[in-house]
């Protein structure tokens, strides 16, 4: 019998042979061997299925129910549907990587030795498929995952049994369609892990994707089972085409230069095409209703590999047919389509504008902007600028009155907004002609601006001016100057902020900066009104920014910043512009942008001038920690343009290196507060409720900030320094960094990206272990006095000893002794200890329980005769002793340690004769006789109280951060 409760590694495992034996000897002692049943080792490993141990999980599969599938003398087949049961058991449960894996070996043993299995976990697996059942939310993403896996490890390992069964393999099929349109949705990770498992099935068997093919065109592709038409079509037009060699299609065939397999794999792949591009055709662009983003992402494959004729003769005449027939449920579709595919559109773009013009002035806004996005789609795959002039010109037309007089200002905007989008087209190489066209465009604008009065269209015409200014080359109209400053003098807080936006846009063309030169002194004093006024912060930013680009290309204008003394305004102790407080206080995305911009231009083009201020460290400091703060910022884009800045730092100076690296450790400790302040915002404290909330939003995070210790410290240049790769270190093993139970993951990642790069920080750390020992130990490390750092040593230490355990162990050890600061400890007598651990109101050489005795002096001497009748208290002389005092209440000391005088009053109870009742009204009558006697205090009394003052005077001295002399070392959990 198996024992139940017994651990998984002592589930008893299948009958193993004791020696190697031959062929035929082994088959023979097979069929001699006795069946085991496997119905109680799946009862045992039912009971431990649920563990919250991954070593339990682990163990359950791969020692018990995975030794007995290596054994023939098992009884499989009759515990078949038990053990696919089982299998589906871990399907919501088993979310991490090592438990999936020992699943998926036990999944894969099945299927190679019992067709039972087979037939029940494709049961099993179509049912669940089906009825995924109640699944939270955070795990539904994997459990689809791990189904669509699964089935992908069923066809691989018994595809050919399958196929030849028709109506499974085709519920087989329909199962998988579901699940992969389903990930097509997902977040981008878990659909590339989606397409990764079928594209890796189709690639490990290739019969099967004929199968497949043929399933498909049998059976109507509907919106819901679109997802199959991505891998396959992956297979089939980037795998299999590939075989052909240099010559492909037809062409190679006709030249002879393919072989029959390479032909016959074009074949198919041109058969999948056609099917695709017909499918694409009727399943997306002529749906009557509006067709899922997921379904246009199905054929991105096919959209990428499009060529002219197919294009022209197929998919171009159905969408711009669809377009005008129902613009609403095909635009994001035909967006989809331009973005996609990688033809020259010059062509086509200016017969799809006339529609898409007339849904950029649609009352609805999601309409206009989804028109907008097709217009800039469709532009930026123009390289003609024919093409961008002939369709700037019906623009410039409609807002003209050619169809219709634009009343709504929403209209304008519109088709400004069209305009500014024509401004994306691309222009390979030196075209001489797109220069031209940007300055009309430009010349245009600047001209609209003057006829219009709406802010919302002046903001527009603005935004649209800059992007086209940004392509005019050395061509920029002659007024842009004039315009630009007359707009910042005279403009009010939106339209001048309009205004700086603009020339941010534009001052991508260095030519544009120069012409703008006479506009400095209009920004150095909007720059001075940012710093003076908080409400004009942001426009100080942008003026600041432009100022600095500016100055870069022109000497004069440096001169100018230092003659206003800009720097020394602005760079002053606490930085208006350039500290991290400005962040959560601008929340736009381009305005970020240009925050960021402005760190990058101050620090790589002004550092002289950054350098010889007063306050030059803390302005370098204060700038690198604005950089790295954005770095964890929420918007993706942002910490995409943090990243390549932090990357441009790295290629041009070695010390910014080291000063952003001195950013991250000084960004981490207000994070540390932040993160106390989110957990007693979160508990059950009373002072919860007035915790502000914000702190919880601001704190990143530990993705974002593995990410950005990896773009500060991934460089080489940190690996060859053994100091910088020990702080780094600290910082990888970090609470807020590395997150969740494993402290190392982003040192390995650190560790694999200085490998890529051929650095080998293993052999820096062991050339100075003495170093590493210091700093791991030192006030940045073990003895700091934040425990969040102190526990980030004790992670890296550990790291530290399994990358080079042998030099590092003795130095480590060494400090460890140094760092203990055991001296006061050392120092404390048996008698100061006694002290210490003496309760209070006690005296350290007091050993027993005080029980207060009155005793009465009997013999009381009183004065006689005629002393007592003339008075005698008023007499001075001293012949006499005065009259005894009436005697006090003493203190009697029963020599009976305080546990066992408890223990034997308990045991012993009320005397005889005397109830506990009486001997209460005893003690009540002594107590009452000894309040009554009053008096002061016996000499005896008054030494004792001297003496506890005095010891009481000793714990108050005592440092308050020291700990009991009997408590364990500091360090003992090293």
């Amino acid at each position: 019998m198996v024992d139940a409760s017994a651990p998984a590694s002592e589930v008893p495992a299948a009958s193993e042979p004791v020696h190697k034996e031959s062929g035929s000897e082994a088959e023979a002692n097979a069929e001699a061997l006795p069946v085991i049943d496997m119905v109680p080792i799946l009862e045992l490993a039912e009971a431990r299925v649920c563990s919250c141990s991954v070593k339990d999980r682990v163990g359950v599969f791969d020692a018990s129910i995975s030794s007995a599938l290596d054994s023939k003398a098992v009884d499989v087949a009759s515990a078949a549907p038990r053990l696919a049961s089982l299998i589906f058991q871990t399907l919501p449960i088993y979310v991490d990587r090592r438990s999936q894996a020992s699943v998926e070996r036990v999944i894969v043993k099945a299927l190679k030795r019992e067709t039972a299995f087979v037939k029940a976990f494709a049961g099993a697996l179509v049912q669940a498929c089906a009825k995924p059942g109640s699944v939270s939310a955070s795990v539904a993403g994997l459990v689809r995952y791990k189904l669509l896996k699964w089935s992908c490890l069923l066809l691989r390992e018994r595809g050919d049994a399958i196929v030849g069964v028709r109506a499974a393999f085709s519920r087989l099929v329909v199962a998988q369609e579901t699940l992969l349109t389903v990930a097509l949705g997902d977040e981008p990770r878990m659909k590339r892990a989606s397409l990764h498992a079928v594209n890796e099935m189709l690639g490990t068997v290739p019969s099967l994707a004929r199968a497949y093919l043929a399933e498909v065109k049998s059976t109507p592709v509907t919106l819901t089972t679109v997802g199959i038409a991505h891998p396959l079509l992956t297979y089939f037009l980037e795998t299999k085409a590939g075989e052909a060699g240099g010559a492909t299609g037809a062409e190679g065939v006709a030249n002879g230069t393919a072989g029959d397999g390479a032909a016959a794999a074009l074949d198919i792949a041109s058969e999948a095409k056609t099917f695709f591009l017909e499918t694409y055709s009727k399943l997306v662009l002529t749906s009557r209703e509006r067709p899922p983003h997921v379904a246009s992402e199905a054929f991105a494959p096919l959209l990428q590999a499009v060529r002219h004729d197919d294009f022209k003769g197929a998919l171009f005449p159905t969408a711009a047919k669809m377009l005008k027939r129902n613009p609403e449920l095909i635009m994001d579709a035909v967006g989809y389509l331009l973005s996609t595919v990688t033809l020259d559109l010059s062509a086509y773009a200016p017969e799809l504008l006339p529609t898409l013009a007339l849904q950029a002035r649609h009352q609805n806004a999601a309409t206009r902007e989804e028109a907008i996005a097709v217009v800039a789609a469709a532009a930026k795959q123009c390289s003609d600028s024919d093409s961008i002039r002939t369709m700037f010109a019906y623009l410039k037309g409609v807002l003209a009155g050619k169809e219709g007089k634009l009343t709504s200002a929403y209209q304008k905007v519109g088709v400004y907004q069209a305009l500014r989008a024509l401004s994306s087209f691309s222009a390979p190489g030196p075209n001489a002609m797109a220069p031209a066209v940007a300055a009309d465009v430009a010349e245009f604008l600047m001209g609209a601006y003057a006829g219009d009065t709406n802010e919302e269209v002046l903001a527009s015409i603005l935004s649209a001016l800059g992007e086209w200014l940004a392509r005019t080359a050395r061509q920029a109209p002659a007024a842009t100057s004039a315009f630009v400053t007359a707009r910042l003098a005279k403009e009010k807080e939106t339209l001048r902020r309009c205004t700086l936006r603009c020339l941010r846009l534009a001052f991508r063309n260095p030519h544009v900066r120069e012409k703008l030169v006479p506009c400095v002194d209009a920004l150095v004093t909007l720059v001075k009104s940012g710093v003076s006024k908080p409400t004009m912060r942001l426009d100080g930013v942008y003026a600041l920014l432009l100022a600095a680009s500016v100055a870069a290309l022109d000497l004069g204008s440096e001169e100018k910043l230092g003659k206003e003394k800009v720097w020394q305004l602005v760079l002053q102790g606490d930085p208006p512009f350039l500290s991290t407080s400005i962040v959560p206080k601008v929340t736009a995305e381009e305005d970020l942008l240009a925050l960021l911009e402005l760190v990058e231009v101050v620090l790589l083009h002004h550092s002289a001038s950054v350098s010889s201020g007063h306050a030059a460290a803390v302005s370098t400091n204060e700038l690198c920690r604005l950089a790295v703060h954005l770095l964890w910022h929420p918007l993706s884009s942002v910490r995409k343009a943090a990243h390549t800045m932090v990357a441009r730092f790295h290629a041009i100076s070695p010390l910014l290196s080291d000063s952003l690296l001195d950013a991250l450790s000084l960004s981490l400790p207000p994070l540390e507060d932040l993160a106390a302040a989110a957990a007693i915002s979160t508990g059950d404290a009373p002072e919860a409720a007035a915790s502000p909330e914000a702190a919880v939003d601001r704190l990143p995070p530990p993705q974002l900030l593995g990410q950005a210790l990896l773009v500060v410290a991934g460089t080489g240049a940190v690996a060859e320094r053994v100091g910088v790769a020990a702080r780094v270190m600290l910082l990888a093993h970090h609470k807020l960094v590395a997150g969740g139970r494993r402290r190392d993951v982003v040192w390995q990642e650190l560790i694999r990206a200085w490998q890529r790069r051929a650095y080998e920080v293993a052999a820096t750390l062991a050339a100075e272990p003495v170093v590493v020992a210091k700093i791991l130990t030192g006030p940045v490390g073990l003895a700091s006095s934040r425990p969040d750092q102190a526990d980030a040593a004790i992670a890296a230490i550990q790291s530290a000893m399994r990358l080079i355990p042998s030099e590092f162990f003795q130095p480590l050890v060494t400090e460890l002794e140094a760092v203990g600061q055991r001296k006061e400890h050392d120092a404390l007598t048996e008698s100061e200890i006694k002290i210490f651990n003496t309760p209070e109101g006690m005296l350290s050489a007091e050993d027993g329980v005080y029980v207060a005795a009155v005793v009465r002096d009997k013999n009381v001497r009183q004065s006689r005769g005629k002393l007592k009748l003339y008075g005698a208290e008023l007499d001075d002389d001293d012949d006499e002793e005065p009259p005894s005092k009436p005697a006090l209440p003493l203190l009697r000391l029963r020599r009976k340690p305080l546990v066992q005088h408890q223990q034997h009053a308990l045991q012993q109870g009320p005397r005889p004769g005397q109830g506990g009742d009486r001997q209460e009204r005893r003690g009540q009558a002594r107590r009452k006789e000894a309040s009554s006697s009053g008096g002061g205090k016996t000499a005896k009394e008054e030494a004792r109280e001297a003496l506890l003052l005095e010891e009481e005077g000793y714990l108050s001295l005592w440092p308050p951060s020291s700990i009991s002399p009997f408590a364990p070392h500091p360090l003992a959990s090293l």
